[in-house]
């Protein structure tokens, strides 16, 4: 019993020092709300003091009537005349009044003036919080444009695709580089031998696919040219065009350099393939050549033809003089880009220049083609590929 009694001696002393503990900081709670209440009181009654006396004259009024009243004693017998002391006491009352009120009705005007200064200065702030909101909104609205074009462009049809390419025509040069870097770039899903197993090259479905899916990111470069060489909205001159479009082209060419040997060669293989897959295939090839066509354009415009032919040869190394062109379906369709390719390059038209006519040139189509393959072996050069039987495809 007693060890029972200690314990309970020992949490009562406990629960006392808690609630002592307790106690004290309620009082110090109540204590600094008492503190502030106080300070908001003596601030209202401060403020009070210093705003509600600034319109209110009656001080002044009152201090200078008595000061007059006390003045018109004089009109008494001298005996009934008030003293130094008192005339003394009634204008002092009197000036301080009005110096008080002068320095009170400025103290107003001062505060009024910072208001009115505090106004433009947040409104300003709410302009500046706007357009974080407008950017954040801007950003936002930038992934849901790129989510509908990576959508679209890997899970929509031939005419989503078609009009999406469109879209992308239209949009920011940094926006479409970025994404012609990740389709064709070699970080991105361009070409890589290393990343294909065999039975993947095998499957011609596939590959066929992927060239597909590319015609339309090209057609979207083609017309972003076109767009800014045509004088409209969006128009740049050669030397920007130049700088902003070309490297994005040279990704494609490089891509395309890996990757229409393989179309050509799966060209050859028997299989049943579906002919919408083969139409959107002959899309990609007129696609490389409409991109080649303008390649040489802008080339020509900004004086940039050297590089030009450096930046085709690749291409024309893997897949000009093929001896086997005639056994692939697509070559209904290569040689006619090809020769679109040759009469541009004879006739040597700029960025402004209109499409190529070859009967307002006044020249004949096998004339154009001689003097676009010469102009072709010029600029590649003469080890570059098997002319000879490069002139025979092309000119079948």
């Amino acid at each position: 019993m007693s060890a029972q009694y200690q314990d309970l001696e020992q949490q009562n002393h406990e629960l006392r020092e808690e609630n002592q503990a307790l106690r004290a900081e309620l009082e110090r709670i109540e204590a600094r709300a008492a503190k502030a209440a106080e300070a908001r009181t003596r601030l209202m009654r401060g403020s009070w003091r210093i705003l509600v006396p600034l319109i209110d004259r009656q001080r002044v009024a009152r201090s200078f009537g008595k000061l007059a009243q006390t003045a018109s004693e004089f009109a008494n017998p001298p005996a009934h005349w008030p003293t130094k002391e008192q005339i003394l006491a009634e204008a002092r009352d009197f000036m301080e009044s009005c110096v008080r009120f002068t320095i009170r009705r400025r103290t107003l005007l001062l505060v009024f003036s910072l208001l009115a200064a505090a106004i433009p200065a947040f409104q300003m702030y709410l302009v500046v919080q706007q357009n974080e909101m407008i950017e954040n909104q801007n950003e936002f609205f930038g992934i849901q444009v790129y989510d509908i074009v990576s959508r679209t462009m890997t899970e929509g049809d031939r005419n989503a695709r078609q009009m999406t390419g469109a879209l992308l025509a239209n949009a920011k040069v940094e926006f479409l580089s970025g994404v012609v870097e990740e389709a064709f770039g070699a970080g991105g899903l361009g070409f890589q031998w290393g990343a294909y197993r065999r039975d993947d090259i095998d499957a011609q479905q596939r590959r066929l696919e992927d060239a597909a899916f590319r015609g339309h990111l090209i057609r979207s470069v083609v017309r972003a040219v076109q767009h800014r060489g045509d004088g409209g909205k969006h128009e740049m001159d050669a030397d920007e065009l130049h700088a902003a479009i070309v490297p994005s082209i040279r990704q494609i060419l490089r891509d395309t350099a890996d990757r229409m040997p393989q179309v050509l060669r799966l060209g050859r293989q028997d299989g049943d393939i579906d002919p919408a897959l083969l139409e959107q295939v002959d899309y990609y090839l007129i696609q490389v050549g409409e991109l080649l066509r303008v390649y040489g354009r802008i080339a020509r415009s900004a004086d940039e033809e050297a590089a030009f032919f450096d930046d085709i040869r690749p291409l024309f190394q893997r897949i000009g003089g093929r001896r086997d062109l005639e056994e692939s379906r697509f070559a209904e369709v290569y040689r006619p880009v090809l020769q679109d390719f040759l009469f541009e390059l004879a006739l040597q038209p700029k960025l402004d220049s209109p499409p190529v006519n070859l009967e307002t040139a006044g020249t004949s189509p096998d004339e154009a083609l001689n003097t676009g393959i010469e102009r072709l072996r010029k600029g590649l050069g003469e080890q570059a590929l098997n002319w000879n039987l490069f002139k025979r495809q092309v000119a079948q």
